[in-house]
């Protein structure tokens, strides 16, 4: 179970589905209604509450980078062809399988990227969703609606905005990382091929000093 937990957090497999995808979720749904998260969980007490929030921030989540990444992917076009982007795919899969230290700091980024992008999602949408809600509310039900609270929802999607547009330049940097770790990798690949090829030479001489009939008795 050690070794599973060790290889799990080492490969960020589990760290990018705690930080990079339930994070923004959970913040999502904070956004969405203030407070009755917790409300629920509290009046609620056991693990099938508990869960039916994790899982809901889980799956908002999914929602959230999947409309984060198809934006960045016309917004900020990578010179990439399909062919390219199979083969990074293939090096990146090989190497970090092999050399999984090398990737540790460009799997941070990557999470910490996949973090950024489905909070600033989360932002817009939930501040857009809110200013609606409070212009209904004020155009059409003639209500009254706080100074502060319309701030704040004005705020939370210019946020949100600023902290996407961040994410073009975090994109290139993850890249760059990857990029990295790859010809990290395949150094010390090639590294250990001459390493191995000096030791057998160096073992040849003293396997013929004394031929198998040439004994010494």
């Amino acid at each position: 179970m050690a070794e599973i937990l060790n290889y799990l957090f080492k490969s960020f497999v589990l760290l990018r589905d705690l930080v990079g995808y339930l994070i923004p979720g959970l913040a999502f749904l904070a956004l969405l209604e203030p407070g009755r998260d917790l409300d629920f969980v509290a009046s609620n007490p056991g693990w099938v509450p508990l869960s039916a929030v994790l899982l809901a921030g889980y799956g908002a989540a999914q929602v959230l980078a999947a409309a984060g990444y198809a934006a960045m992917r016309n917004l900020h076009r990578v010179d990439e062809s399909d062919e390219d982007r199979a083969v990074r795919y293939m090096e990146v899969t090989y190497y970090s399988a092999a050399y999984p230290d090398m990737f540790i700091q460009s799997g941070r980024e990557e999470t910490m990227h996949l973090m950024r992008i489905g909070l600033s999602v989360a932002l817009i949408f939930a501040g857009a969703l809110h200013l609606v809600l409070i212009g209904i509310a004020l155009f059409h039900a003639g209500q009254s609606v706080e100074l502060l609270s319309l701030l704040a929802w004005i705020v939370c999607p210019v946020a949100g905005a600023l902290l996407y547009w961040n994410c073009f330049e975090g994109d290139d940097y993850f890249r760059k990382m990857e990029k990295a770790a790859v010809e990290a990798s395949r150094w010390a690949e090639a590294a250990g091929v001459v390493k191995a090829h000096v030791g057998a030479i160096e073992r040849e001489p003293a396997a013929s000093a004394n031929p198998p009939g040439n004994r010494v008795t």
